[in-house]
């Protein structure tokens, strides 16, 4: 049981670590969409972000659905320890959602710190 258990574990840590290296490489790859001056510059990193943005809400908007929907039939009919286990995994899934939805509105937010002139600079 504990080797299955340990098997899952790792393999949650792969896909994550998976994600995160597709994550990176798609913020690395922003540049690439920006060639000229500075506002040209600005305006494909701000396409590409908007692209990459995109994929991922189309990539993790139908994982998050199937991972809702697995976890309800565990919950269902999964038994006490099952049900204990999907819960979590639900919650989890919902913070991911959340993030992913939000990202836009916290990066204008935490762009708008830093271009708004309310220092006295």
């Amino acid at each position: 049981m504990s080797e299955k258990r340990l098997n899952s574990n790792s393999r949650q840590k792969y896909v994550g670590a998976a994600l995160t290296g597709l994550y990176c490489a798609m913020v690395s790859a922003m540049p690439a969409f920006a060639n000229g001056d500075v506002s040209t510059i600005t305006n494909g990193i701000s396409n590409g972000a908007q692209q990459i943005w995109n994929i991922l809400v189309g990539v993790v908007a139908p994982i998050a659905a199937v991972a809702l929907a697995v976890c309800a039939i565990k919950i269902l009919w999964g038994g006490q320890r099952a049900a204990e286990e999907a819960k979590s995994t639900a919650i989890k899934i919902v913070i991911g959602i959340a993030i992913v939805l939000l990202a836009p509105s916290i990066i204008s937010a935490v762009k708008g710190w830093f271009t708004q002139s309310t220092w006295g600079f």
